[in-house]
């Protein structure tokens, strides 16, 4: 996997939002990643009444994996490909069990929030590798 960057990699997580019902094409593609050892973790997307769809849940259910894994000790460094500030509490609290983050992040949604509390050295951009992960 590009992103562990030769590290050994003891779990790659997908977390996201699927609309219900889920379309047959996602339903595959989701699939292919778990036959790849890449889990996926979901939550459906609502609807209001006026059209518009939000999910809810999930950047909590990362943050929750993230910090009881760290607490568990099942990993040294985790890697969190996300721009969101929302982020920072628990990788407050990974930084504190002294564990490792790293951030990956597209250069135009990297929330300057995040990248100051990481640290610039610790924030790799997807942008760079797009070309080597493209499928």
């Amino acid at each position: 996997m590009e992103l562990s960057q030769g590290y050994k990699l003891i779990k790659a997580i997908l977390y996201m939002g699927v609309i219900y019902p889920i379309d047959p094409s996602l339903k595959g593609w989701l699939k292919s990643l778990n036959r790849k050892g890449i889990e996926v973790k979901t939550k459906y997307i609502k609807t209001l009444s006026s059209g518009r769809k939000y999910e809810k849940g999930i950047d909590v259910l990362l943050a929750v994996d993230m910090v009881s894994y760290a607490y568990n000790n099942i990993y040294d460094k985790a890697l969190l490909v996300s721009g969101d500030a929302d982020f920072i509490p628990a990788i407050d609290k990974i930084t504190e069990l002294e564990k490792e983050i790293e951030v990956w992040s597209f250069k135009n949604s990297l929330s300057k929030q995040l990248e100051k509390e990481v640290g610039k050295t610790k924030v790799k951009y997807l942008d760079d590798i797009l070309n080597k992960i493209k499928k």
